[in-house]
């Protein structure tokens, strides 16, 4: 029965847009574990044009899946009747666009995060470990192959306009800059806030530590840094190096692009 409720909400939320004059945009923050993506996704979904439930863990390979986010959205959120320009989800895992070239879908826009290797292990290993067992080797494997995937994502993208790439020290470091970069990219009228909601989803789909309860960006205290291996490390940052040069194209000016 809830199977048929939810299929007859996705079929009316489908139809409710063919019939607006402004078609539904989509956008999807593509990272990897500890990227500062639930950051992200919090700044944007805070903005009265943007809505998204967190982390969704969710398959993306046709329209109808792009519906089911509107359906998720909006009823996580209790926001079924209020205007908005993008439905917003965050994707850390490969398995979750499978073919890379959904990515071109006329009305998705993506943003890609990526995080130098050091830091973001680390974060894996002491965060994740906590909560998840995450161990040294499992981050190394998810890192490498993450960026690797998102960097074959970047040469498959066809309309560079809808693009664009954010380094988690910009975002955190650089707040103000990168946000207002970010205005111009999606085309909003409102700023976005470095101060962000809490919402019902908050600890619970992405970010499972404290720091995301903060409400505001600010850069993580010092923490003991994970020991990781030279000859790891160092094929981590090639490939973060790698993958920075394939996304470079999507780099945000304060210009329009």
């Amino acid at each position: 029965m809830k199977t048929a409720v939810k299929n007859a909400a996705v079929a009316c939320l489908a139809l409710k847009e063919r019939l607006s004059r402004v078609p539904m945009r989509y956008l999807f923050v593509l990272g990897h574990m500890r990227s500062g993506s639930s950051l992200l996704h919090h700044l944007l979904v805070s903005h009265p044009d943007l809505l998204g439930c967190g982390e969704r863990n969710a398959e993306y390979r046709s329209t109808a899946d792009l519906h089911r986010l509107t359906l998720a959205a909006r009823y996580h959120r209790r926001a079924f009747l209020q205007p908005c320009r993008y439905m917003v989800d965050q994707i850390n895992h490969n398995q979750f666009i499978p073919q890379a070239d959904f990515l071109n879908h006329p009305q998705l826009w993506t943003i890609f995060l990526v995080r130098e290797p050091a830091g973001a292990i680390s974060s894996m290993v002491r965060v994740l470990g906590q909560y998840h067992g995450t161990t040294l080797d499992d981050a190394l494997n998810h890192y490498v192959g993450r960026l690797q995937r998102l960097a074959q994502y970047a040469q498959t993208v066809e309309n560079s306009g809808r693009a664009a790439l954010v380094v988690y020290d910009d975002l955190v470091d650089r707040t103000e800059e990168t946000l207002a970069r970010l205005q111009v990219f999606l085309d909003l009228e409102a700023p976005l806030s470095p101060h962000y909601r809490l919402f019902e989803f908050t600890g619970k789909r992405g970010d499972p530590g404290p720091n995301i309860q903060q409400g505001k960006v600010h850069r993580p205290g010092a923490s003991t840094a994970i020991d990781i291996p030279h000859l790891q490390l160092a094929r981590a940052a090639a490939v973060y190096e790698e993958t920075l040069e394939a996304l470079n194209p999507f780099r945000l000016t304060t210009e329009e692009r």
